[in-house]
């Protein structure tokens, strides 16, 4: 996609994405809820068909400034979405 499309997207619809203060401005930024000043996007989890048509799943673990953050806001960070 385009530069940024997801985030303008996102946030155009009223649902900015924690820590982009350049399309969710200030109502993202929580640093002083002691939240690190990053961008809390992620794929967690991709699953597709391959193209013998089995079922291929490619898991990343949560980056650290994400995890610290779930952790300061009471979140699971092994929750599924």
């Amino acid at each position: 996609g385009r530069t940024h499309q997801i985030r303008a997207h996102l946030a155009a619809i009223g649902t900015p994405i924690v820590g982009d203060l350049k399309y969710g401005g200030q109502a993202v930024d929580l640093r002083g809820e002691g939240l690190p000043r990053r961008l809390h996007l992620h794929a967690r989890r991709l699953t597709l068909d391959g193209p013998d048509g089995r079922r291929i799943s490619v898991s990343a673990a949560i980056p650290p400034h994400m995890a610290q953050s779930f952790d300061r806001l009471g979140f699971d960070p092994e929750m599924d979405a």
